[in-house]
C-alpha cells in the first residue's frame, strides 16, 4: 500500500462554526430526529427494566403505500409475536402543542361509542393472504375529531399550517398499510400453516392531549353554535382516535367479511374506519405497561 505523505493529508478544522452547529440542531429538532430516538431509548429502557413487553423490531422501516414510499419511524413487536405497533413520533410546534379531541355523536348507523377497529392479516395452509377488520372496546369514549389549539408560546414552524394531527394520522396509516403489504409479500413461500398478526397504529407526541365528550348535536340549529356549558376539556395522557382513512391508503390484501353493496355503514366500518392510539410523551410508561395484547386478543 502506497504511503501517504503528511503534506498530502488535508488538515481538518477542529472547531465547527457556531452557525453550522446551530443550523444542524434546528434541523434535527424540526425533523423530530432527536425526539424519535429519545422515545426509542426510553422504550428500550422500559423493556430492559421489565416494565414493558414490547421490543423494538425495526427503525425507519421502508414501505410503499398509497403510491408513495415512506418510512415507519419504528415498529414494536409484542411478546407473542402476533401484535405489531406501527409508531409515528411527532414533535409538535410549541405554538400549537395543545391537541384537543372530540367525540362525534354520529359516525355510522348504530354507532358503538367505545369501539376501536384495527387490521388483522392472516395466511392459511393454502397460502391465501387476507385481512379483516378487528373490533375491540376501549374503557373510555373514542374520539373522531382532532384540533390544534394555540398555547401562547412562540412557535418554531414544526407543525406547519395547523396540519400536524392530520399529517401524523395520514403518515401512521400509510405506514400501517405499507407494512401489511410487506407482510403479504413476505408470506409467499412461507411454510404452509395458519398465522395471524394484528397491527395497531400509534402516534407519540410532545403535544398535550385534551378530550371532551361534548355533545356536538346540542348546537343551536339556527346559529350553529354550541352552548358554553357544553364544552368541558380534560387533560389525558392518551386517547383512541378513529379516522376514516382515504381509499388510497387501504392495504392491498383482500378484505374478508365484506358488506352488501348498498350497506354503506358496514362498508365504512370494515373498509375505512381505523383507530389510532395517540400518546403524550409523558404517558409512554403507562401506555407501554398496559397489556395491549391480552386486551386485543
Amino acid at each position: 500500500m502506497k504511503a501517504v505523505l503528511k503534506s498530502q493529508v488535508p488538515k481538518m478544522t477542529k472547531t465547527i462554526p457556531k452557525d453550522i452547529t446551530a443550523s444542524l440542531r434546528k434541523l434535527l429538532n424540526s425533523h423530530g430526529h432527536g425526539f424519535q430516538y429519545a422515545v426509542l431509548r426510553r422504550l428500550e429502557q422500559l423493556h430492559t427494566d421489565h416494565k414493558s413487553k414490547w421490543i423494538i423490531d425495526g427503525v425507519e422501516f421502508p414501505v410503499f403505500a398509497g403510491g408513495q414510499t415512506t418510512h415507519i419511524d419504528f415498529i414494536l413487536k409484542g411478546a407473542s409475536g402476533r401484535t405489531l405497533l406501527v409508531v409515528e413520533c411527532k414533535r409538535s410546534d410549541p405554538a400549537t402543542a395543545n391537541w384537543c379531541f372530540v367525540q362525534a355523536p354520529y359516525t355510522a348507523r348504530n354507532p358503538k361509542t367505545m369501539e376501536v377497529i384495527f387490521e388483522q392479516l392472516s395466511w392459511n395452509e393454502l397460502g391465501l393472504v387476507t385481512r379483516k377488520a378487528i373490533p375491540a372496546y376501549a374503557n373510555d369514549p373514542v374520539c373522531h375529531l382532532g384540533f390544534e389549539l394555540r398555547t401562547g408560546n412562540p412557535g418554531d414552524g414544526v407543525g406547519g399550517r395547523n396540519q400536524a394531527i392530520n399529517d401524523a394520522v395520514s403518515q401512521v396509516l400509510r405506514g400501517t398499510s405499507g407494512l401489511l403489504d410487506h407482510l403479504k409479500e413476505s408470506a409467499v413461500g412461507q411454510p404452509k400453516s395458519t398465522q395471524l398478526v394484528r397491527v395497531i397504529p400509534v402516534i407519540i407526541t410532545t403535544a398535550e392531549i385534551f378530550i371532551t365528550t361534548a355533545d356536538l348535536g346540542s348546537a343551536d340549529l339556527h346559529t350553529g353554535t354550541l352552548p358554553s356549558e357544553a364544552i368541558s376539556a380534560e387533560r389525558v395522557t392518551n386517547v383512541w382516535f378513529t379516522h376514516n382513512r382515504s381509499p388510497a391508503l387501504k392495504p392491498t390484501p383482500p378484505l374478508t367479511g365484506r358488506a352488501d353493496f348498498n350497506d354503506l355503514s358496514s362498508a365504512l366500518r370494515n373498509e375505512f374506519a381505523r383507530s389510532i392510539a395517540i400518546v403524550n410523551s409523558g404517558g409512554i410508561d403507562d401506555f407501554m405497561s398496559w397489556d395491549l395484547e391480552e386486551w386485543l386478543w
